[in-house]
């Protein structure tokens, strides 16, 4: 049996999150829902994450220091990033 390709979701906003979740889950994703990026940089590192969903407008560390951090990391370069925001 096939797992679900799971997306990392990351944004500090809770309905956004329940949003894209009730999106991806029924195309047979598995959505992982974090609210800021040390979050989901811990995230990266213990689950095999095919696709990161990540707003740009976070308190404390925005997305754009987490994408910068996930494409120097030798072992995340490679994983695609959707940057969004309101």
């Amino acid at each position: 049996m096939n797992q679900a390709p799971k997306i990392l979701c990351v944004d500090d906003e809770p309905l956004f999150l329940t949003a894209l979740e009730a999106v991806l889950t029924p195309h047979g994703y598995q959505p992982i829902l974090v609210q800021n990026g040390q979050d989901a940089l811990t995230a990266l590192q213990h689950k095999p994450i095919s696709l990161v969903i990540l707003d740009i407008n976070m308190p404390e560390m925005d997305g754009f220091e987490v994408c910068r951090r996930i494409k120097e990391d030798e072992t995340l370069c490679h994983l695609p990033v959707v940057m969004i925001t309101a």
